[in-house]
């Protein structure tokens, strides 16, 4: 994800080499931007930077803090910007997140299940509405890299799937998608940007 971090000057010296090495990753967002003050457990700037860092990056839905005290107040502040924190992944950092529902302008990807038999059934229709390589991996492990991960499918989190007329599919791909479904609410519990729903 993209990087905020409180200016020094060892920092300085380095931004336009680690701008320069990271090759406009975030284009035409920035990677890298420096601030001037530190946040520490002063909740008034956590306030003030929550909404510049959604004017800077309008598809952030997570944010992991480095070097801040957790406490009841901090999370409170959290959830009045309308972030919830996520269960602890590391010792250094504090991770937050806001449910797709809250970002704007989310793209709704409908998969039709009608006639389905197989898992590659699913993986074919999910391909497709998301654009995904000819050499994308028909397995759980290709599909959360290149969900949470990114940089391989032509479509990039935040999306909502919707997988539709369930009912008219054979059960291995039912079995199927319901493994699918799973998989995708477990990297949205990580703070990823995506969401499922099954429509019989």
């Amino acid at each position: 994800m993209p990087v905020w971090a409180v200016s020094t000057e060892a920092r300085r010296d380095t931004a336009q080499e680690l701008r320069a090495s990271w090759d406009a990753l975030w284009d035409p967002e920035p990677a890298l931007t420096l601030i001037t003050r530190a946040i520490g457990d002063d909740l008034t700037e956590m306030a003030d930077l929550v909404p510049t860092l959604h004017e800077h990056h309008p598809r952030l839905a997570c944010i992991r803090l480095v070097g801040v005290g957790d406490s009841d107040a901090f999370r409170e502040c959290m959830n009045s910007l309308g972030y919830s924190k996520l269960p602890e992944t590391d010792d250094f950092a504090l991770s937050f997140t806001r449910p797709v529902e809250a970002l704007e302008h989310v793209p709704d990807l409908p998969l039709d299940a009608n006639g389905w038999k197989t898992a590659d059934d699913l993986y074919d229709a999910f391909f497709h509405a998301v654009g995904a390589p000819s050499w994308h991996g028909r397995n759980f492990d290709a599909v959360n890299d290149s969900v949470s991960t990114g940089n391989i499918n032509r479509v990039e989190v935040p999306y909502r799937l919707a997988i539709q007329n369930l009912r008219k599919a054979e059960e291995p791909a039912r079995e199927m998608v319901r493994r699918f479904a799973e998989l995708i609410d477990s990297i949205r519990s990580t703070g990823c940007p995506v969401s499922i729903t099954l429509q019989e």
